[in-house]
């Protein structure tokens, strides 16, 4: 439809059929559900850009900010043991418990945490110090999950039994599911994140325009993000509501098998 890596000239044509093609007596909430789509659409100004009846809502795509107080409290509770090294992301550690504490905190005060890149990172460590018990906080949603089951997959390989998971995934298609329950919360469709697409495929979103939603699979360039709302426009000025793939150059239907 249009090519992305155009540059400004081609983002000004999809503005402009937004503008044309956004009618005056309606109004159409869109909402994102990637927090890297909301960076974008952050960096880019995009909402500013967007006629006033077209609004851009930001939906729960940080796994790390939906995740639940108690399991914040387990497993800062963790660094209290010294027999203990608490493995995780870097985007976990300022998080804190009902105490006012994150791992940040007891870091400082001389708990063993180790901020990983990949959970696969943990296996040499846990190979040198056998008597040590590493727990990894598998947080994320779809994409992420797969490399939790690789450290156990390898920790069971390589006959290590000083490995452990804190399984915090979420699933894309219970938030969605939760979000179209809510009475109070009027969407009208949503950018689906095109990252965990690739993994999971663009079929998982079919619930979404079996509620009467649109649904569009959206890379993270600015002409991704504002193509995907023109599909959103025209779905809903149609009434055919469907999943439409505008990320094609990454994912397909079924998936990374």
């Amino acid at each position: 439809m249009f090519d992305i890596f155009n540059g400004k000239n081609e983002t000004s044509l999809i503005l402009q059929a937004i503008k044309r093609e956004a009618n005056k007596d309606k109004s159409y909430r869109i909402m994102e559900i990637c927090g890297t789509h909301t960076m974008t659409i952050a960096r880019y100004g995009i909402r500013s850009l967007l006629p006033d009846n077209v609004e851009l809502i930001s939906g729960p795509g940080c796994p790390v900010c939906v995740t639940d107080q108690n399991d914040i409290d387990s497993y800062i509770g963790l660094t209290a043991d010294h027999s203990v090294t608490v493995a995780t992301f870097g985007d976990m550690m300022k998080l804190k418990d009902k105490s006012g504490c994150s791992l940040s905190d007891a870091r400082a005060d001389g708990a063993d945490i180790a901020v990983v890149y990949s959970p696969l990172d943990i296996l040499e460590k846990a190979e040198k110090n056998r008597r040590q018990k590493y727990v990894f906080i598998g947080v994320g949603f779809e994409t992420t999950a797969p490399m939790s089951a690789a450290l156990l997959k390898a920790a069971d390989a390589a006959g290590l039994d000083n490995i452990y998971l804190i399984p915090l995934a979420k699933t894309m298609p219970r938030v969605i599911e939760l979000i179209l329950s809510d009475k109070e919360i009027r969407i009208d469709g949503f950018l689906c994140p095109g990252n965990l697409s690739v993994i999971t495929g663009t079929s998982m979103f079919e619930a979404i325009a079996n509620k009467g939603k649109a649904a569009v699979v959206a890379g993270f360039e600015a002409a991704d993000i504002l193509s995907s709302v023109l599909m959103i426009i025209r779905q809903v000025n149609s009434g055919e509501f469907k999943v439409q793939n505008n990320y094609m150059r990454a994912c397909s239907p079924e998936g990374n098998k």
